[in-house]
């Protein structure tokens, strides 16, 4: 009788552990206005920094990967997105319900291309100065 319990035991312990996922979920969101990231990069990488997943965030800026029967230990979570600084950290036993705020970028802000349409001038604005890439007219607005 007591074989039969353990063996009963045994395989709803490995039953379960076959059918049970390991998942990474969460939702980004702006570090300012706490408003949902669209369309952000979320990578999950190994130590040697190879790409072992991938996903996009959806309208709501939530997430979910899959990572089937790979441990998330030793793994690291890389999100990025234009205009936003760049988000990376270990994984670890928490994988699930993850919130994340990016801040925006300084870089990205600093520099702006105009192409003037109607002429062949092209400008670097940097805040309030711009300056000529070439040696045509540039109007400064």
């Amino acid at each position: 009788m007591k074989y039969l319990i353990s063996v009963i035991v045994l395989s709803i312990l490995l039953t379960t552990s076959v059918f049970s996922q390991n998942v990474v979920s969460g939702k980004i969101v702006s570090e300012i206005s706490d408003e949902p990231v669209t369309g952000a990069n979320v990578m999950i990488k190994n130590g040697e920094n190879k790409l072992v997943k991938f996903c996009i965030t959806d309208a709501n800026g939530t997430f979910r990967i899959d990572m089937g029967e790979k441990q998330a230990v030793g793994l690291f979570l890389h999100v990025t997105m234009v205009g936003m600084e760049a988000y990376s950290r270990p994984l670890g036993k928490e994988t699930e319900n993850l919130v994340i705020k990016l801040s925006e970028s300084e870089n990205f802000s600093d520099y702006v291309l105009n192409v003037l349409y109607g002429s062949n001038a092209a400008q670097i604005c940097t805040g309030f100065q711009c300056r000529c890439l070439d040696h045509l007219t540039c109007q400064h607005f």
